[in-house]
C-alpha cells in the first residue's frame, strides 16, 4: 500500500468509530488485527484478532454518548503510520471513580497503525 492509500484506510477507520459503526470498522481491519491501548508507557488492554477486538469495541462503545478523534498530524516512519490525535468524548454512564454521565472528557494521544494485505493489521494507541 501507498501512503495515500494507508491515510484513506485510517481516514475511514476513524470516520466509522465516530459513528459508532462496527461493522465499518472491523471491515478495515486484517482478520489477525493487534490491538493495544498504552497509558503511561504501560499496556492496559490488548487483543488478537477480530473476535477480540470486536467484543472490545462493543463493551466500549457504550461508554460514550458521542466521541470524536479529530487527526492533528500525520506522518510516516519506516511503514508505520503515526496519527497525533486529539480525542473528545461524552460519558454515556458515570464510571467507577466517580465522574458522572455526561461528563466530557479530553485527552491528547498518538495512534500508531502497522498494514498488511490491503488491511490494518495493527493498532496502538497511545497516551501519557
Amino acid at each position: 500500500m501507498i501512503y495515500a492509500e494507508k491515510v484513506a484506510l485510517i481516514q475511514r477507520y476513524l470516520d466509522a468509530y465516530q459513528a459508532f459503526s462496527l461493522d465499518q470498522m472491523l471491515a478495515c481491519l486484517h482478520e489477525q488485527v493487534h490491538f493495544q491501548y498504552i497509558a503511561n508507557g504501560s499496556v492496559q488492554v490488548s487483543t488478537e484478532g477480530k473476535d477480540a477486538f470486536r467484543k472490545l469495541a462493543e463493551g466500549s462503545a457504550g461508554m460514550f454518548s458521542a466521541r470524536q478523534q479529530t487527526v492533528l498530524q500525520v506522518r510516516d516512519e519506516n511503514g508505520i503510520i503515526h496519527v497525533d490525535i486529539a480525542f473528545r468524548g461524552t460519558l454515556a454512564q458515570a464510571t467507577p471513580d466517580g465522574m458522572p454521565a455526561g461528563t466530557e472528557i479530553q485527552i491528547l494521544g498518538r495512534s500508531e497503525f502497522r498494514f498488511q494485505d490491503g488491511c490494518i493489521l495493527s493498532v496502538s494507541e497511545i497516551i501519557g
